[in-house]
């Protein structure tokens, strides 16, 4: 099809910042229009007006507003460059806050009658006209402007002069949260350009499949229901930082079952319109506590950095595994709310987010109970929302149940078999990362007869003994996995009859990341009360092999520790917070997280706590971390990007070490692309070029490395990834 938008597709080099002209009105613009006398007071209110916008000063901004009568404010809104000389793109208010991102300020000016469709100007001899705000928004990516755009009157189709709508530049550009938000409020799907091109054929021809299912599903559901016609609303509320108060408005499927990217959608705008704005290291972003949310706080800072867990859903990744079919799932709402999160968590612009319409979510789908603004368990919560997100990604649609019936002849077969018949009842990336296997032995103690019996477990829950002060977490673990006399009689298949028998507990398989509760809160005459016992916990290495079964194929069992989460104080008056290695961070940086601060503080905690709740632990085996994101952002090896993910770029000889550890590499990172794949060997010798010329400081030979990569893509079921990898290349 061609580049359909000729000159509208990038602003010159001068669109990343205005101008200084526009911080300012130009001299010879120093006062209004003749039409207009004003005195020298007023041409230093409009300086300091000008002023006020570049520096993002909302609060001054408002008070030198409304100091203003309505004629002045007018002027000031409309104050611009001469559009008939066109020397340059228009300085007026709306430009200048959009262009130095100032969401705040430009919603303040469009409230205050600033024109939502006014056009942008550029030089005499440039053709580049009529360049909406909105469209401008959509060039920029920025889903929070075209909210504010959209809600403050602007046109949702009006586009360049070449009739590109801000549709089909998204469309164009793979944007597919905002090419749901425009579809929903009213963009349309068959607008076309001059040259007859609509939206939905742009997305057809760049591949962009997920756009083209939710336009054609969108068109179905239009249809068929009459309530159709009114756009969808999103949720930018900046006042609203109670999520009582501010209800979520219905999600919709578009005739799926799948709620996925309208969740994310609406999550990530309405959390990001309840937070505010700073630049932050990322990793760091903290968590406001909105009443008694500290259990929900302290349990998802460990999960955002739980290696593996955080790649699972940024940027949407989960969304390819959400199964809509399965009625004990939450069909998407959860783990796309969960998504959106991530995604602002690691973004480094917030210092803190305000996780509202996310609990209102999990309240709605999952436990109402919780978010009722009282104090609750962190595991119990924690527990509810990987149950949920294993839901929403289980593979399984229809569960085939099964009895267990194994002895101890060959354990190594009734494992196996254990392990194919699990995987027909419930299946899920979730699971595959947490889930524990152990082995449970039950031997009658007249004939030695045996039965096993396999149990998964996504978390380990220790007894804490209350007869001692102080004990390490090998003793609990002693305690857990010893011999027991079983407290009823077992029916014994071979006596026939109930006999006294023992049972057993090991560990047969080690998950890739292991959840350990250490049980503080107990039942005792009716009352809860908590045990404050001091425990002393690895955090180097966690040897887990002497409660390895014997028989147990697993021999790797060292594990180190990356997250805490702490509970302090009583058990009704308590608080939660939680410490965790940065999962970006090349040095094992530990971070300490309490609500909305965070606070690096270098080296592991004390491995000595009375607080200690949950203890997070992943393999040490490299062969366990088999992903690994190889970043071209920067120019050489060895450095990091400053601008985006912040990973450190490989020498093609630490790319073959990695690949020979076992890793697989799961995205190439651009400024323009994120790829997504699968087979690793398909991306060795093409990663390992394309890192080769970086060291090199030369050009890339794009041409050589698309013959490599047909070379290697070839067979229609790679088609799609082959295509992807093409645009990439040649986008980049």
């Amino acid at each position: 099809m061609g580049n359909i938008f000729h000159a509208d597709a990038e602003p010159p080099a001068a669109a990343a910042e205005p101008p200084a002209a526009a911080a300012e009105p130009p001299a010879a613009a120093a006062e209004p229009p003749a039409a207009a006398a004003v005195d020298d007071n007023f041409a230093t209110r409009t300086r300091h007006f000008f002023d006020l916008i570049n520096d993002g000063d909302i609060q001054q901004l408002r008070v030198l507003i409304d100091s203003l009568d309505a004629a002045e404010l007018n002027t000031l809104l409309r104050w611009t460059v001469d559009p008939v000389e066109r020397v340059t793109r228009t300085g007026s208010a709306l430009w200048s806050a959009f262009f130095r991102q100032h969401i705040d300020i430009v919603d303040l000016l469009l409230e205050k009658g600033a024109d939502p469709n006014e056009p942008m100007i550029f030089g005499e001899n440039d053709q580049r006209t009529n360049m909406t705000p909105l469209y401008s928004a959509v060039l920029h990516a920025n889903l929070e402007l075209c909210i504010v755009l959209i809600e403050r009157g602007a046109n949702v189709d009006l586009g360049s002069d070449f009739g590109i709508t801000p549709l089909m530049l998204a469309c164009d550009r793979s944007q597919t949260e905002i090419v749901t938000f425009l579809v929903e409020n009213g963009a349309n799907l068959d607008l076309g350009s001059d040259s007859a091109i609509t939206p939905l054929m742009i997305a057809c021809d760049r591949s962009q499949t997920e756009i083209v299912a939710f336009a054609i599903g969108q068109r179905t559901y239009s249809s068929s229901s009459a309530a159709a016609s009114s756009p969808v609303p999103f949720h930018h509320r900046k006042q609203a930082k109670d999520t009582h108060q501010q209800p979520a408005q219905p999600l919709t499927d578009h005739g799926t079952g799948n709620f996925f990217l309208s969740a994310y959608a609406t999550s990530e705008q309405r959390i990001a319109s309840d937070s505010e704005w700073k630049k932050t290291p990322i990793g760091q972003t903290g968590l406001y506590n909105m009443g008694n949310t500290c259990f929900m706080n302290s349990a998802l800072q460990p999960l955002f950095h739980t290696p593996g867990f955080s790649q699972l859903f940024q940027e949407k990744s989960a969304q390819r595994f959400v199964n809509g079919n399965n009625s004990f799932g939450t069909n998407g709402v959860i783990s796309g709310s969960f998504s959106a999160l991530i995604d602002l968590i690691w973004s480094g612009k917030f210092n803190a987010l305000r996780p509202g319409i996310f609990l209102e979510f999990f309240a709605r789908r999952v436990n109402t109970e919780m978010a009722d603004r009282q104090q609750h368990d962190a595991q119990e919560f924690q527990l509810y929302l990987l149950d949920a997100l294993h839901e929403d990604t289980n593979r399984v649609n229809k569960r085939q149940s099964f009895e267990q019936n194994y002895d101890d002849t060959d354990l190594g077969a009734s494992a196996s078999d254990f392990n194919e018949r699990s995987k027909l009842f419930s299946s899920s990336p979730v699971n595959d990362l947490f889930n524990l296997t152990n082995i449970s032995v039950v031997q009658c103690s007249t004939c030695n007869t045996k039965s096993v019996r396999f149990e998964v477990v996504n978390q380990l829950s220790l007894e804490l003994p209350t007869n001692t002060d102080c004990l390490t977490l090998k003793d609990c673990l002693e305690a857990h996995f010893s011999s027991a006399s079983l407290e009823d009689k077992w029916d014994c298949p071979k006596c026939k009859s109930k006999q006294p028998a023992t049972r057993s507990t090991k560990i047969w398989e080690i998950p890739k990341v292991l959840i350990v509760h250490l049980k503080r809160f107990s039942l005792i005459d009716g009352h809860y009360v908590k045990n404050d016992v001091e425990v002393t916990f690895d955090v180097a290495e966690l040897d887990l092999a002497p409660f390895l079964h014997e028989k147990s194929t697993h021999h790797n069992a060292a594990l180190s520790l990356y997250g805490i989460t702490d509970h302090s104080g009583r058990l009704n008056s308590g608080h939660y917070t939680s410490s965790v290695i940065n999962l970006i961070s090349t040095d094992r940086e530990w971070l300490s997280f309490d609500d909305e601060s965070c606070i690096p503080c270098g080296t592991a905690p004390s491995p000595t706590s009375k607080r200690a709740f949950l203890l997070y632990y992943k393999q040490n085996d490299q062969q366990q971390q088999q992903q690994i994101v190889v970043c071209v952002h920067s120019s050489a090896p060895g450095q990091r990007s400053k601008q985006c993910c912040q990973c450190r770029l490989l020498t093609t000889t630490e790319l073959n070490e990695k690949i020979a550890q076992g890793y697989e590499i799961v995205s190439v990172a651009s400024s323009k692309f994120t790829i997504d794949y699968q087979p690793a060997f398909l991306w060795t010798l093409a990663i390992g070029t394309l890192v080769k010329q970086l060291e090199k400081k030369s050009e890339w030979q794009i041409n050589a490395l698309l013959l490599l990569i047909d070379h290697l893509l070839i067979g229609s079921d790679l088609t799609t990834i082959g295509r992807k990898i093409r645009m990439f290349l040649v986008d980049f």
